[in-house]
C-alpha cells in the first residue's frame, strides 16, 4: 500500500510484509537520513537520488562485543558498535551511525526485526551522528515544530493525529530528531514513520481508510498515514509534555520554568540512559539549547477520545496567544 500526501509517499502494507529482503536495496528517508535498506521498513518515506548515508543490511552477528565499554540486560557497546540482543527476535548491531546490521533469530519474520531497526536501531544511529532524539510526536503548525513527548502510552500519536485533523501537518512519531539551527531555535526532522494508531484510536479519528500494516505482527497497533504531512524540517516553537488528568489535577495547560523544562526533556530523551553514555554533550547542549529558546509547557489531558478534538482546540489555541 502506498498513500501519497504533499508529495510525500508513504510505503506500508501487504507489499512491505510481503518482500522483506530485495535483491538491490530499496531507498528511503526518515529523520533526515538517507537510507538504502535490504529489508523492507515497515514505513518509511520513499528516498531521494543522493547517496545514501545509512545503509541497512542483513548479515550475521556476533552474540557480544569483543571489548564493550559498557554493557547491560541484552545489550553492549563500545567505541564504534551498539549491539543489541533481542532474545527469539533478531540481534541488532549499529556502526558509526553509517550501518545499521539485523541478524533475525531462526523463525523470525523480517518485519519483525526491521520494527526494532527503525526503532532503537535508528535512535542511537542518531545519537552516533550527533543528533539528539527525543521521545515525541510531533506535527506542524504556523511554519513551527509542535512537540509532543511523554511516557509509551502517554497518547502522543492520538493527540498528534487529533491535531492533525485540527489543520496541522504531521511531522513525526515516536522520535523527533533535533538538529541544531544556525540562527534559531533547533529543528525537527520528518521522520517517515507515520501515525502508530490503536484500532480504537483509528475510530475515533476517522481514520480506517488510511491504516496500514501492524506495527509489529501480532500487535494491535497499526500505521496510519497522515492526512497532510510537512516535507521538510520545521523549527521547533513549543513543547508540550503529556500528562493524565486525574480528579486532583484537573486538565490544563502550565508553563515550566527552564530548569524544570530541562530536567523534563532530558526525562523524555528516547532511550535516555543510552544517550547519557553515547553523545553526553550533545544531550547537554542540545537540551540546554531547547530549553532556554523554546517554551515548554505540560499539558495535562482527559483520556477520553470523546475529549481529543477539545484538547486539540486547548493546545492550538494556547500556541496562537503565544506566537
Amino acid at each position: 500500500m502506498v498513500v501519497g500526501s504533499n508529495s510525500e509517499m508513504w510505503v506500508f502494507g501487504a507489499n512491505a510484509a510481503s518482500t522483506p529482503l530485495s535483491p538491490q536495496p530499496r531507498r528511503y528517508r526518515m529523520a533526515g537520513v538517507e537510507i538504502a535498506s535490504q529489508l523492507s521498513l515497515p514505513t518509511a518515506l520513499a528516498g531521494g537520488d543522493t547517496t545514501a548515508d545509512l545503509v541497512i543490511r542483513l548479515r550475521p552477528l556476533p552474540d557480544r562485543l569483543a571489548t564493550p565499554l559498557a554493557s547491560g540486560t541484552g545489550w553492549s557497546l563500545d567505541h564504534r558498535d551498539f549491539l543489541l540482543e533481542l532474545d527469539g527476535i533478531a540481534r541488532i548491531r549499529v556502526r558509526d551511525g553509517r550501518e545499521i546490521a539485523v541478524d533475525p533469530a531462526p523463525g523470525t519474520a523480517a518485519d519483525d526485526a526491521a520494527a526494532f531497526a527503525v526503532g532503537t536501531g535508528l535512535g542511537v544511529t542518531l545519537l552516533q551522528r550527533g543528533v539528539l532524539p527525543l521521545h515525541a510526536a510531533a506535527v506542524g503548525h504556523r511554519g513551527r515544530a509542535v512537540l509532543l513527548c511523554g511516557v509509551s502510552g502517554a497518547g502522543k500519536s492520538t493527540l498528534a493525529g487529533a491535531l492533525c485533523r485540527a489543520g496541522c501537518d504531521f511531522l513525526a512519531d515516536d522520535v523527533a530528531a533535533l538538529a541544531a539551527s544556525v540562527d534559531g531555535p533547533p529543528v525537527v526532522q520528518p521522520d517517515g514513520r507515520a501515525l502508530r494508531l490503536h484500532p480504537e484510536s483509528i475510530a475515533a479519528l476517522d481514520l480506517a481508510a488510511r491504516a496500514g500494516s501492524p506495527v509489529r505482527p501480532a500487535v494491535a497497533k497499526r500505521h496510519v498515514a497522515p492526512p497532510t504531512a510537512v516535507p521538510g524540517p520545521l523549527p521547533i516553537g513549543a513543547v508540550f509534555v503529556l500528562a493524565p488528568a486525574t480528579p486532583a489535577r484537573p486538565a490544563g495547560i502550565t508553563a515550566m520554568p527552564v530548569l524544570a523544562a530541562a530536567q523534563a526533556l532530558l526525562r523524555h530523551t528516547f532511550r535516555r540512559g543510552l544517550a547519557l553514555m553515547i553523545a553526553p554533550a550533545v544531550l547537554t547542549r542540545e537540551i540546554a539549547t531547547l530549553a532556554d529558546s523554546v517554551p515548554v509547557a505540560t499539558l495535562v489531558r482527559p483520556q477520553r477520545f470523546a475529549d481529543l478534538d477539545a484538547t486539540a482546540a486547548a493546545v492550538l489555541a494556547h500556541l496562537d496567544a503565544a506566537w
